[in-house]
């Protein structure tokens, strides 16, 4: 493995893994970005889902409305882009939609007189958009958690000593990617190694434009996230 597609993140944090978020976007998408001038973001491996602050409901709103519920049209949506520290993370709809399994009464009597063996209940599946609510206040804005969809696409070492996270984008399988990839440093302007002809996004497939299976039984959030108070350090 190479570390030339490692980019490091600077933790301004003092209790979480916690970064400065700014510039939260759609590519195409009517929406107000929720970090101005700034959000903090966490990292934390122990957080299913992506969790956001309430002040993001409108932007999420808009996001969840290009969402078909029979999950037809995932290979149509669009990247969700952010920057830590600086640098553009993208984040295919694997990310960020998922897909939930509901089980209903079937709405025939007649499937109560059925033999042994037949179902009075159906399951359906639906895909929704993938944010958990979160109401806390840091001192560089409203507290988003960036837990496992995060990691699943971006290969994560926490440098302790350093007070750094380095990223770079993984595959499927929990490895760095090994071809070229750019991460744009918005701060100085600079652009790093990019293979010729490639564009932003380009290194995704169409296996990260489908929807993620989720137990929502199975769905955990930090303990420190659940308390009533909205303040918190990062």
């Amino acid at each position: 493995e190479t570390s030339a597609n490692f980019q490091a993140l600077t933790v301004v944090g003092k209790v979480h893994w916690g970064l400065k978020m700014t510039n939260l976007h759609v590519p195409g998408l009517a929406a107000a970005d929720p970090c101005v001038p700034s959000c903090g973001a966490i990292v934390d491996s122990g957080t299913s889902l992506i969790a956001a602050p309430s002040v993001a409901a409108g932007f999420i709103r808009r996001l969840a409305q290009l969402i078909h519920g029979d999950c037809s049209n995932m290979d149509s949506l669009p990247i969700l882009r952010m920057e830590l520290d600086g640098k553009v993370i993208e984040l295919p709809p694997a990310a960020y939609v998922m897909r939930t399994r509901t089980t209903i009464p079937r709405n025939s009597s007649i499937w109560k007189r059925m033999f042994a063996g037949a179902e009075e209940h159906q399951t359906i599946h639906r895909c929704r958009v993938a944010f958990m609510t979160l109401d806390k206040h840091s001192q560089y804005g409203p507290v988003w958690i960036l837990g496992m969809p995060f990691l699943r696409y971006y290969y994560t070492v926490f440098d302790r000593a350093s007070k750094t996270i380095h990223v770079a984008p993984s595959t499927p399988s929990c490895k760095i990617l090994s071809k070229p990839i750019s991460l744009i440093n918005t701060t100085h302007r600079e652009s790093h190694a990019s293979a010729p002809g490639e564009g932003a996004g380009s290194r995704f497939t169409a296996t990260d434009f489908e929807a993620t299976d989720v137990d929502l039984n199975a769905a955990r959030i930090p303990g420190w996230a659940t308390t009533p108070d909205s303040k918190v350090s990062l």
